[in-house]
Formats: structure tokens, sequence, C-alpha cells
């Protein structure tokens, strides 16, 4: 996925002939797809909008949004189980169409990674201990990210 936080800013893309678009479309968090493509461990994070009261629904535009919720909520309800460390920002408040709020958005995710500072902690210091002495850790996909442990 482009940007899970971010849904509708990226259009699609031709990657290899595949068209590819933000992860929003399938699953907000694609914890399975990570899995079956190796990953010991996921640190996810959920920006998804909740089930909104019915009081709150007064137009069909909030209507659609309600189902695409109820869609996203269920997926994530499978999704979240496969995840290491599940951080939930309070979105309350924020659209994701609203870009104006990044430092909002950036704030608020900051605020709560460190709610799970330990866990974090703890993973970081289990991939030091796999790496030692192997140099950085790389990861092998079609992207072909890089990934590197600081610190001690």
């Amino acid at each position: 996925a482009f940007c899970l936080g971010c849904e509708r800013v990226h259009d699609p893309q031709d990657a290899r002939q595949r068209w590819v678009v933000d992860g929003a479309v399938n699953r907000n968090i694609p914890a399975e797809d990570a899995r079956r493509l190796g990953a010991d461990l996921l640190i996810c994070v959920d920006v998804s909008e909740q089930i909104a009261p019915v009081s709150t629904l007064h137009s069909l535009v909030d209507v659609v949004d309600q189902t695409v919720s109820f869609r996203v909520q269920m997926s994530n309800a499978v999704q979240r189980p496969l995840c290491s460390v599940v951080i939930t920002p309070d979105i309350r408040g924020l659209s994701s169409a609203d870009f104006a709020d990044v430092h909002e958005w950036v704030r608020r995710g900051r605020e709560a990674a460190l709610a799970h500072r330990s866990a974090l902690l703890a993973i970081a210091d289990s991939a030091r201990r796999q790496c030692r002495g192997q140099g950085n850790l790389l990861l092998q996909n079609d992207m072909h990210q890089r990934v590197e442990i600081i610190g001690p």
C-alpha cells in the first residue's frame, strides 16, 4: 500500500504491468499479505474510521462513508490479531482527506506510538540481537526498501 493513513491520496500506479492502488481499497491493515510475504513481526498502525452512531448520519455521503467503515472494520477484525503490535492513534476530529492537518496526524501518531514504547523497544532489541554482526538489515522485496536499526 502506498499510504495507509491517507486514503485517496495516490492514483493507481502501473508497477511491472500490474495496477496497484492504496491498501484501503482492499485491506486497511494488510497484515495477512505481509505474513504471506514472510514477515516475522508486524508493527501495524490502524487509522481506520470507526463506525459512527446512527444519530450522526445526516447525508448520503455519511451513509456511504459508514458503509465503507463497516467493511473496513470487518477486515480489521481479521487482520489486527496478525499484528505483533497495533498502534491506534486517536483520529477523532480528523479527516483522511484533510492534508492541511498533517502535523496533527503526525503528533497523534507519535503519541500513540509512545504508548507502545516498551513493546517497540523489545522488538528493536530483538532485531539488534538477530542482526548483530550482519550489518544493516535489508528487506528483499519488489520495492527493495532498506531498514536500518540505529542505536546501540
